[in-house]
């Protein structure tokens, strides 16, 4: 099978990991994989993938849809498999003039709820459409009348998983190995020992909300002075800049770190992101809507209990393995789909529970590590290469969605 990917590829997004390990597998399978790649700069790249840089030849197309035809009369690939958000597709789209010319499979985010009816028309126009979760397969559903199915992203299990005697993170400092046996070993490792520590990770954008994150925290850490925050994003980017939002809580490096990359696209090393979940007491995050979320899934895989909003993808992916905290109301984004801002004071009250009660803590654990064996990376990439080949004999989502078992 050759498969045209339209996603982020060659940089470490959360696109970018979901595309790697979806096309990884593939290959495996004797696949020919090729990948207009959003957020590639042509540095090398290693593994199967042959990778098209979208804005090779206009900087302003930033997801590359004017490259879609061009690529397809290229390649002539047996299927188009994108994964972008539904207005990004859509854009495709019209640069195709309306109809995908090859099957294609679309593996969409649905992040909000009340969809714009061109979305829902953007999905109707495919072969086959798998949502990430049930949220978007339900909302799909009730908004489009349209029967898809949702197949969960995977977890690097090789990489997060809880520290412990028996599998341990091997920190190399000085050209001295030392095993990392433990969440103490682990703050100590970022100079955090004995602090409380809440984690946020995520990107730094308007719909991660880390306003509402440090909001919180600050009134938090007023109430423990052991308290610290401990966030991993690039300081300046699309939400702003996250050292300007410290200072207007006075919050100083006694109280919190930025851990910036400088570069959004840089990404960290992977056995660096499992050391600092393994040192988390808590994931905290006051995101407004996800697709997915990735790093929730990440964080409940390492049995870290997350604190997140009870809204869109976020109830599933977080699940047994924390606290949810209502929605306090709904709002309309300027791509005219609504989104959730969390309870504030529902928040607190969960760190507030989770700072006072160690079993507790524990308790959420031992049942994120459960809930975290859900995300396989070799199931969705099975399950989703069957819905290619059926695409390949189909002409409509229905006909795709009515052979689903």
């Amino acid at each position: 099978m050759r498969i045209l990917i339209w996603s982020d590829a060659g940089s470490h997004t959360g696109y970018g990991v979901v595309t790697e390990n979806l096309a990884n597998r593939w290959a495996r399978r004797g696949a020919e994989i090729h990948v207009l790649a959003c957020n590639y700069l042509g540095d090398p790249w290693p593994g199967p993938m042959r990778l098209y840089p979208a804005t090779k030849y206009n900087q302003q197309d930033r997801f590359g849809a004017g490259r879609l035809k061009e690529l397809i009369g290229k390649i002539h690939p047996d299927v188009l498999f994108v994964t972008q958000d539904l207005y990004v597709v859509q854009s495709g789209l019209q640069a195709l003039g309306g109809k995908f010319p090859v099957p294609t499979v679309l593996y969409v985010p649905i992040d909000g709820i009340h969809l714009p009816k061109s979305w829902k028309d953007t999905a109707q126009a495919a072969t086959a459409v798998v949502t990430m979760t049930r949220h978007g397969k339900d909302t799909l559903k009730l908004e489009a009348d349209l029967d898809t199915e949702f197949l969960w992203h995977g977890v690097e299990h090789e990489f997060f998983y809880p520290v412990s005697e028996k599998r341990p993170i091997i920190m190399n400092q000085n050209n001295t190995k030392r095993p990392l046996n433990n969440k103490e070993d682990c703050k100590q490792a970022l100079g955090l020992g004995g602090r409380f520590v809440v984690l946020a990770i995520n990107r730094n954008s308007i719909r991660k909300n880390y306003y509402d994150t440090v909001r919180v925290f600050d009134r938090f850490r007023q109430q423990h002075p052991d308290a610290f925050l401990f966030i991993h994003a690039v300081q300046r980017d699309e939400g702003g800049d996250l050292a300007l939002l410290m200072e207007r809580y006075g919050l100083t490096n006694e109280h919190v770190r930025i851990n910036s990359m400088g570069d959004t696209y840089l990404g960290a090393e992977k056995p660096f992101l499992s050391l600092i979940y393994n040192a988390a007491d808590v994931k905290f995050s006051m995101s407004m809507a996800e697709g997915f979320g990735l790093t929730d899934a990440e964080a409940v895989a390492t049995g870290i209990p997350v604190v997140a909003q009870d809204f869109s993808a976020t109830s599933e992916v977080v699940g047994p393995g924390g606290i949810l905290v209502p929605v306090a109301r709904y709002f309309t984004t300027a791509r005219m789909v609504d989104f959730g801002l969390p309870d504030l004071d529902k928040a607190y009250e969960a760190l507030e529970r989770l700072y006072q009660d160690e079993a507790l803590r524990e308790e959420l654990s031992q049942k994120a590590i459960e809930h975290g064996k859900g995300f396989n990376w070799d199931r969705t990439a099975f399950r989703m290469y069957e819905v290619m080949e059926q695409a390949m004999g189909q002409t409509s989502v229905s006909a795709v969605a009515a052979g689903h078992p």
